[in-house]
């Protein structure tokens, strides 16, 4: 080994036996250093995730979103991370708002009503009934918004007619 120009000589290499920075493990301790590392493992593939959800959102409008989007939910539904499946249904509904596509806006809708029934993410179906400029059902407990919901709409629906204009598609 050299530093600074002169030849060092560490304890490992003038012993002979040779010298190990962690202790042998058997089959047991290999188990549970992986499940140590499970938590990690699941943090980094869900801020993979999230990023892909946010490549979704960035290129909303082209025709590539529909595989990507089919395969981020089986990538969730496989990893158990099902919880973000509801920001990737709203990521989806933008990109159905941005083409106008009313038939699949329903189907994204009856999706996200259904995974936030529990009420966590309920303002997702709001956020998307902005989106694509449909009112509110009426049955729909509505949140109060900061601004309230007239610009809160406005801005929701701004963002998808800003990425019309930006891709020049047709309504």
């Amino acid at each position: 080994m050299r530093w600074q120009g002169r030849s060092v000589q560490t304890p490992a290499a003038s012993s002979s036996t040779p010298s190990r920075s962690r202790p042998l493990r058997g089959a047991k301790g290999r188990r549970s250093s992986r499940a140590a590392h499970q938590p990690a493992r699941l943090a980094l593939l869900a801020t993979t995730i999230n990023c892909a959800i946010a490549a979704l959102i960035r290129d909303a409008g082209t025709p590539t979103v529909e595989d990507r989007v089919r395969a981020l939910r089986s990538e969730l539904d496989v990893a158990g991370l099902t919880s973000m499946t509801p920001t990737l249904e709203l990521a989806h509904a933008f990109h159905q708002a941005v083409l106008d596509d009313r038939e699949a806006l329903t189907d994204t809708i009856a999706r996200l009503r259904a995974q936030t029934r529990d009420g966590t993410y309920a303002y997702y179906t709001d956020i998307v009934h902005f989106m694509a400029g449909l009112p509110l059902p009426a049955d729909h407990p509505a949140p109060h918004w900061l601004d309230g919901e007239v610009a809160t709409r406005a801005r929701w629906h701004d963002l998808v007619t800003t990425r019309r204009d930006l891709l020049h598609v047709r309504r």
